[in-house]
């Protein structure tokens, strides 16, 4: 997928990385479940849910909602370049949860270019400060 020709909000972003986080096995997730785990009311869910669906990230379902292809793509992009930008960020100095938290602010908007510019700066880490693997979009 070619990221350029989508862009996010910041609570799209977290929209996309709470429902693949809270499915499980391509299991789909309620709109009360996600709104609950947006902390947000149900109808500022399913906005969120319909502006990803017009992008091409999610589908609904008798109530259910779960990430299209595109969307887990545009999952494991957004966690490459966390995890990549996280490294970065520790390696300049920042506490690791206060790298994690800026780093989600922004992990969005970057793309994997940038990102693989960065690892092979840092001498192509292969785990992020937390422990979990960093693996290139398309290469898992």
């Amino acid at each position: 997928m070619d990221k350029s020709n989508i862009t996010l909000t910041k609570k799209e972003r977290d929209c996309i990385i709470i429902l693949k986080r809270i499915s499980t096995n391509e299991f789909p997730v309620k709109l009360s479940e996600l709104s609950k785990a947006l902390n947000v009311k149900p109808p500022t869910a399913l906005e969120l849910v319909s502006r990803l669906e017009k992008k091409g990230l999610v589908k609904r379902s008798k109530g259910m909602i779960l990430l299209t292809n595109e969307g887990r793509v545009m999952y494991r992009n957004i966690v490459y370049v966390h995890r990549v930008f996280e490294n970065f960020l520790v390696e300049c100095g920042l506490d690791l949860e206060e790298a994690c938290e800026k780093i989600s602010n922004f992990d969005y908007i970057l793309d994997e270019k940038i990102a693989n510019l960065i690892r092979n700066r840092l001498g192509m880490p292969s785990k992020c400060p937390h422990g979990r693997e960093i693996i290139e979009n398309g290469k898992a």
